[in-house]
């Protein structure tokens, strides 16, 4: 047998291995960036990257060319030592590349010696659970830093003004993740700020609030001025505001007691959490006031009773222009009946006639007790393949793209109903012969 046949790899050009690697290596976080060094560091764990420059010296030759491959760096985990070991390594492999820092629960103060000379690189830094704040750099300057989350972070009241002073000189930041109560008291560059999420905290698990009314008026005053391109929030600061309007916000996220005071005339893309009639109706209120065109919808938590489908399908009818679905059922005990009622809305054709792609994902809601044999599951699945099936036989030309997610921990189930192989296949039979590329995601 030739050499060639035996090692596959050695033909192809160092590029392609290089993307390789970094598909290997990459682990996607809820931040939508990719980490390639992942430092989740305890007894015995070595990097990817170390595995694969033990392979051969061609391949640890290529690794350690590759700055991109050791510059988005995630740092988990209370072992100092080795972190700091790894992360040296890291930051010295990544030349000067720019740098993508997650920090979760490790030694951050100890950290900050080897980051900071390295700080005019940071283009990234997402802060989690971290108790001993210290800033990177003293005089916040911070020349490349584009995105900066906090999340799971209790700032303390003495943290306040460091914080400010750390990010005091950063031209380059647009993207911010982060608190109410951080937003408020910590004084970032609201007026180049595009990117704004808020997430309340939570402490014993229920979520902290910002009570003071002067508190949610300057957060309404931030939002004001930012020249925001996207918000969320899911801090439900509650009604007493003047109506606000936001002409360049294009993606938002926005609580019940928000909705009713904003107009948001370029908005294409919107998440909406339908646990509630209620709910709908102010978003199509929204949607009506503000005279945008919605491309792009995303459903939540969506709770299946007659009156939220009713609703569903009003704010649907308003949206001939729709292009992009997703929508998330919970898998409650009642979620048959939720999926029952779905169907023929699904199915409708003239709802959302310009569809060109719908994402139906189970999400499991609360404990698992409600998962106590694999009958239930499949039962949950075969529930999805009869919406999905509604979707294809509506046949709307412009569908081209259906997916299925069943990656929720509570939706797998390995003992398949009899009846799913055969309706599974169906499925797929119907899409093939309408031309949409069907997909489905079990892990």
């Amino acid at each position: 047998m030739s050499s060639l046949a035996m090692c596959p790899f050695d033909v192809l050009p160092d590029d392609i291995l290089r993307a390789i690697f970094q598909l290997c290596c990459a682990e996607k976080d809820a931040n939508g960036i990719e980490y390639l060094c992942m430092l989740p560091l305890n007894a015995g764990f070595r990097p990817f990257q170390s595995t694969l420059t033990r392979v051969c010296q061609r391949w640890r030759n290529i690794v350690f060319d590759t700055h991109l491959l050791w510059s988005s760096i995630g740092l988990v985990g209370p072992d100092v030592e080795q972190t700091v070991l790894y992360l040296d390594l890291a930051l010295h492999q990544s030349g000067e590349a720019p740098l993508d820092i997650l920090a979760v629960a490790c030694g951050w103060k100890t950290l900050t010696t080897l980051l900071a000379p390295n700080a005019h690189r940071l283009r990234t830094l997402s802060v989690r659970s971290i108790r001993d704040w210290t800033p990177i750099q003293p005089n916040g300057s911070l020349p490349a830093l584009e995105h900066l989350e906090f999340r799971f972070f209790q700032a303390f009241d003495t943290f306040y003004e460091s914080i400010s002073a750390a990010f005091a000189n950063t031209p380059a930041l647009r993207r911010i993740t982060c608190s109410p109560t951080l937003a408020v008291h910590v004084t970032f560059p609201w007026t180049q700020i595009v990117e704004l999420c808020i997430h309340p905290e939570s402490r014993f698990g229920s979520p902290i609030w910002i009570p003071a009314f002067a508190e949610k008026k300057c957060l309404f005053d931030i939002i004001a001025i930012a020249p925001l391109r996207l918000l969320i929030c899911t801090d439900n600061v509650r009604s007493g505001f003047p109506a606000i309007i936001k002409p360049d916000i294009e993606v938002a996220q926005l609580p019940l007691g928000w909705l009713p005071h904003f107009t948001l005339p370029s908005l294409r893309e919107y998440t909406i959490c339908a646990t509630q009639a209620s709910e709908t109706k102010a978003m199509l209120a929204l949607i009506h006031r503000s005279g945008c065109t919605l491309t792009h919808l995303r459903i939540v938590n969506f709770n299946g009773t007659a009156a939220n489908v009713k609703a569903l399908e009003d704010l649907l009818l308003a949206l001939p222009h729709l292009e992009e679905l997703d929508l998330h059922v919970p898998t409650r005990d009642e979620c048959f009946s939720h999926w029952k009622l779905l169907q023929p809305l699904l199915k409708d054709k003239n709802i959302v006639p310009n569809l060109r792609a719908m994402r139906l994902r189970i999400k499991r809601i609360g404990r698992l007790v409600t998962f106590r044999n694999d009958d239930y599951v499949s039962l949950v699945m075969l529930s999805v393949f009869g919406g999905a099936q509604s979707v294809v036989d509506a046949g709307r030309k412009k569908l081209r793209f259906l997916e299925l997610d069943f990656r929720d921990p509570g939706a797998i189930c390995f003992k398949k109903a009899p009846s799913e192989a055969e309706i599974r296949e169906r499925l797929v039979t119907s899409a093939d012969a309408a031309r949409i590329n069907l997909f489905m995601i079990y892990k």
